[in-house]
């Protein structure tokens, strides 16, 4: 797995899943977000929307976390099945424009969740490494000339990095979101996301 998100503007496909292969390009995938005029729609129904649009990547994501979790799964793959299981909550949770909590945190606005939940695919995908069945998911890339993407991955990036709890003092009266090791693994992701948010916009 390259760590390079690189700039080209669509995702790659890396391999044709049949049936259940999902064009993941981000220049289709706006076009449906235009059609369906997602800026004029209430934040829950944009939201739903890209839920929806993206449930089949999501759906692969989590195949592959499936087919290779055992007892002894290592913490790369917990913090991936932790993010993969609620990657609509955690979407939510980024793009709330009227949170109850973790007020200090910058949210995303939510007519670039599209972009948050392309971030969040990209680390997960980057948390699976070279699992088996990780060759046949679509490596999601920033586009350079694309600066509303890039500040979306880098919000998202820096959200989550904040956001993630992994000892009880952290945060007293809240159960961990994670073990100190899952974390610490996600935390490496959204660092690299981060940057490469950073550096897309040079």
């Amino acid at each position: 797995m390259s760590s390079d998100p690189g700039v080209p503007r669509s995702s790659k496909r890396r391999a044709d899943t049949g049936e259940n292969s999902y064009d993941t390009t981000i220049t289709s995938f706006e076009a449906e977000l235009a059609d369906a005029e997602l800026p004029d729609l209430p934040q829950d129904d944009r939201i739903s929307k890209v839920v929806a649009a993206t449930a089949p990547a999501w759906a692969q994501l989590l195949e592959v976390i499936d087919v290779n979790w055992s007892a002894r799964a290592s913490a790369r793959m917990t913090a991936a099945r932790k993010l993969i299981t609620n990657h609509e909550n955690v979407l939510r949770d980024i793009t709330d424009a009227t949170p109850h909590t973790q007020l200090q945190l910058e949210r995303v606005d939510a007519s670039l969740a599209q972009y948050v939940d392309q971030a969040l695919r990209e680390t997960a995908r980057r948390l699976l490494g070279r699992l088996p069945g990780t060759s046949d998911i679509f490596q999601e890339e920033l586009d350079g000339t694309a600066p509303t993407q890039a500040a979306a991955w880098a919000q998202t990036a820096a959200f989550l990095d904040a956001r993630i709890q992994s000892l009880p003092n952290e945060r007293p009266g809240r159960a961990p979101d994670m073990s100190p090791a899952a974390a610490t693994a996600m935390r490496s992701v959204l660092q690299q996301l981060w940057w490469a948010a950073h550096k897309a916009t040079k």
